[in-house]
């Protein structure tokens, strides 16, 4: 090869290697940008007063109902 091939195919190696990696880095300078502009977002509460209520001792299956061990555990 001649130094004319060989000095083209260094350069083309050098372009490529300096965009792999200066697109690594200039990837990485982006992400610290917006990781440094990123404000956690305010937290809402809600709240609601709450009462004493009466519970239900049963409730009523929905169904035929055919296992009758089954229901009884579950009411």
């Amino acid at each position: 090869m001649s130094k004319k091939a060989i000095l083209i195919v260094v350069i083309a190696i050098f372009l490529i290697l300096l965009f792999v990696f200066g697109f690594d880095v200039f990837k990485n300078h982006m992400i610290e940008k917006k990781l440094a502009e990123y404000k956690t977002p305010p937290v809402s509460v809600t709240a609601i007063t709450s009462k004493k209520d009466t519970w239900q001792q049963q409730i009523q299956a929905v169904g035929p109902g055919r296992d009758r061990t089954l229901l009884r555990y579950m009411i």
